[in-house]
């Protein structure tokens, strides 16, 4: 009879026992000490400035553009001359024997403005595709600005813009490594087209440094 009631006080004892031993255990943790966090690294700038003018790509294509602009402006020269001759036109709808009077004035007409159009439609791509073709791409000193250079109706010209301001299609460093890359400028109408595969990347550390500044477009 006696056994049940000491079995029953030898298993409170061992909850018991086991209850203190894991306050203890919570008791020693919370009084260790905590490990001091190592100090946040400083931030490091993803580009370092320049001590000098560093190119970062180059295309020359002086004979294809000069060959575009002669094609457009003899294309130019051809259609106004064919809009001059307007005032000439004869009917084709005369009998056989009769002289042959001149066209209808609806179609003189349509004849002077259709040439002219084209006309201008020639002048226009002579003028606006070189000045989209990026011949350098030119960083300053101090990593501040950049200077682009593209060709014009004569000679060619160049302008400079800061990297924030300049929208790429793609900024991974190796698309324009025979490919075609494409840029936008702020404040700029259209955008401005690097020919990867005619031309050079001359230093690739600073082309991939300078693509993390810019922006996507």
């Amino acid at each position: 009879t006696t056994t049940r009631p000491m079995l029953a006080v030898r298993a409170l004892r061992r909850r018991a026992t086991s209850l203190q031993n894991i306050t203890r255990f919570y008791a020693k943790r919370r009084q260790a000490p905590r490990l001091s966090q190592p100090p946040p690294k400083a931030v490091q700038p993803e580009t370092k400035a320049v001590a000098e003018d560093v190119v970062l790509f180059s295309c020359n294509r002086d004979g294809f553009i000069r060959l575009m602009k002669v094609a457009a402006f003899s294309q130019v020269t051809l259609w106004i001359g064919a809009a001059t001759l307007a005032p000439e036109m004869r009917s084709t709808d005369a009998d056989e024997g009769d002289s042959t009077p001149k066209a209808s004035f609806s179609m003189r007409f349509g004849w002077t403005v259709g040439s002219m159009m084209l006309a201008l439609t020639f002048l226009g791509l002579g003028i606006y595709i070189p000045r989209r073709y990026v011949s350098q791409l030119v960083l300053k000193q101090g990593s501040q600005m950049v200077e682009v250079e593209t060709y014009n109706v004569i000679g060619r010209r160049s302008f400079k813009v800061q990297p924030d301001q300049m929208f790429w299609t793609n900024r991974n460093p190796n698309h324009l490594l025979g490919n075609t890359a494409t840029f936008r400028v702020a404040n700029h109408r259209f955008f401005y087209m690097a020919d990867g595969s005619s031309g050079t990347v001359h230093n690739m550390n600073s082309y991939s440094r300078f693509l993390r500044t810019v922006n996507s477009y």
